[in-house]
């Protein structure tokens, strides 16, 4: 549980909440990760303290447009030429 220190910071994080920003506005919103529901904007400037950010668009959270299927195909041919066994195991399941 995050605790309120009287002097400015807080200790811990809010693990119930989570900061986004608005692509429009600009503006940080504070939500309410059990409903999913904004609870309160950040009207001056700046990100809310002691709230943990959810990733924004373009830092990994799209889909791509099969580069990471095929990195990941690539890499477990890798693995499975390297492990013979486990190549084996892979194509009984």
């Amino acid at each position: 549980m995050a605790k309120d220190t009287g002097r400015g910071f807080r200790r811990g994080t809010m693990r119930s909440r989570s900061q986004t920003r608005n692509p429009l506005t600009g503006i940080w919103t504070k939500r309410n990760r059990a409903t999913g529901q904004f609870t309160a904007g950040k009207t001056s400037g700046g990100r809310f303290k002691g709230v943990r950010s959810e990733k924004q668009k373009g830092q990994g959270n799209e889909q791509c447009n099969g580069c990471c299927a095929n990195r990941f195909r690539r890499r477990r041919a890798r693995r499975d030429a390297a492990h013979p066994a486990l190549a084996r195991l892979a194509a009984r399941q």
